[in-house]
C-alpha cells in the first residue's frame, strides 16, 4: 500500500520463517519495521520532529531494548543476556544517569545528578553491600557498607538513605 500525499508506505513480506513489516511516513518522518528469522526479531521505530528512536533485539537469551528522545535528550537502554543484565538511563537537562548492572550475584546501581551534584552509588555481591551517597549542596557525604546473611532488602537502603550526616 502506498500514498503520494503524506507520503506513507506500508509493506509486508513473508518467507518461510523470514517475515519483515515494514511502515514509513514522510510529514512527521516516522518509520517502523519489523523483522523476524527464526529465534532473531528486531524492532525499530524512528520519528523525526522530537528525533525520537525506538528499537528492539532479541536473539534467543540476548535481548536489546534502547529507546532515545532529543528534545530534553533522554536515552533508555536495557540489555539482557542470560544472567547478565545491563540497564542505563542518560538525560541531558539537568544532566541523570541512572544505571543498574546485574551479573548473577553481582549488582551495582548508580545514579548521578548534576544540578545539585548527588551521586548515589550502590554494590552488592552476595552478603556484602555497599552503599555511599555524596550531595554538593548540604555537602553530605555517606559511605556505608553491610553485611547480611541472604539478600539486602530494600528497606535497608531506605533507612540508610535517609540517614544523612549534614553540616
Amino acid at each position: 500500500m502506498r500514498s503520494h500525499r503524506d507520503v506513507s508506505v506500508y509493506s509486508y513480506r513473508s518467507h518461510r520463517d523470514v517475515s519483515v513489516y515494514s511502515y514509513r511516513s514522510h510529514r512527521d518522518v516516522s518509520v517502523y519495521s519489523y523483522h523476524s528469522h527464526r529465534d532473531v526479531s528486531v524492532y525499530s521505530y524512528r520519528s523525526h520532529r522530537d528525533v525520537s528512536v525506538y528499537s528492539y533485539h532479541s536473539h534467543r537469551d540476548v535481548s536489546v531494548y534502547s529507546c532515545r528522545s532529543h528534545r530534553d535528550v533522554s536515552v533508555y537502554s536495557y540489555r539482557s543476556h542470560r544472567d547478565v543484565s545491563v540497564y542505563s538511563y542518560h538525560s541531558h537537562r539537568d544532566v541523570s544517569v541512572y544505571s543498574y548492572r546485574s551479573h548473577r550475584d553481582v549488582s551495582v546501581y548508580s545514579y548521578h545528578s548534576h544540578r545539585d551534584v548527588s551521586v548515589y552509588s550502590c554494590r552488592s555481591h552476595r552478603d556484602v553491600s555497599v552503599y555511599s551517597n555524596r550531595s554538593h549542596r548540604d555537602v553530605s557525604s555517606v559511605t556505608t557498607c553491610i553485611r547480611q546473611v541472604g539478600v539486602v532488602s530494600s528497606q535497608t537502603f531506605g533507612i540508610i538513605m535517609y540517614n544523612k550526616s549534614r553540616k
